[in-house]
């Protein structure tokens, strides 16, 4: 189920079978990586003293670009919708496993709630009652920044998605059927005029339940 429209749920048993990404055959190549990264810099570089809005929008585009950089990485063409799809699926059930399994070794009980936030310049926010595991999951977020860059990509491939099944969206019919090949660089194009014409980019919280589940949901407008 989309994160835009109901809610992804991540069962705690998952986190026993857990392997990190990084592990994996299939991780995205360092000199990848490396580019993309370089790619979100300059679009930060780029924004300074613009518009929260313009800001939002920027790095927003730069994180889509940097997502579908790395399914590139990982999954085999052609491109089509129902992939980018699933693989924001995916990436939304391992990061929630990494992330609870990650602090649970620091010390953070799995019966802790907190919530993890992104903010229109791109930072990445946590909301916990307990004050001692709120800073442990900060420090954690500060020293693992590549975690607050997947986010990163969940959101902006959650405000693709919500893009995608706006009924203004049907002038770009070839993105509606989710079955036919795309180009990376035509979902791109579409989220940037979108973005620009009838589309709003919306927060997402990945919420931590005390159950083990992980709720992903839509919050307020960055932009207007």
């Amino acid at each position: 189920m989309s994160p835009v429209n109901g809610i992804t749920q991540t069962p705690y048993a998952l986190l026993d079978a857990y392997t990190p990404l990084a592990d994996s055959a299939n991780a995205p190549g360092q000199d990848s990586l490396a580019k993309a990264r370089a790619q979100l810099e300059a679009a930060q570089n780029k924004v300074q003293g613009k518009s929260s809005k313009a800001y939002t929008r920027e790095i927003g585009q730069a994180a889509l670009h940097r997502a579908l950089e790395e399914m590139s990485d990982s999954v085999p063409p052609p491109i089509t919708g129902a992939k980018v799809r699933q693989y924001q699926k995916d990436l939304e059930e391992s990061f929630a496993i990494k992330v609870r399994l990650d602090v649970m070794k620091l010390g953070v009980s799995k019966e802790t709630k907190f919530s993890i936030t992104q903010s229109p310049e791109g930072t990445i926010q946590v909301t916990c009652t307990d004050p001692a595991a709120k800073g442990v999951i900060e420090d954690y977020l500060q020293e693992n920044t590549k975690v607050g860059e997947t986010f990163g990509y969940i959101q902006a491939l959650a405000n693709y998605d919500k893009a995608r099944q706006n009924p203004m969206a049907q002038q770009w019919g070839e993105l509606k059927d989710l079955k036919t090949q795309i180009q990376t660089t035509a979902i791109e194009t579409f989220f940037g005029d979108a973005l620009n014409s009838f589309a709003s980019y919306s927060s997402l919280t990945a919420g931590f339940g005390q159950d083990g589940t992980a709720n992903y949901f839509t919050g307020l407008n960055y932009t207007v």
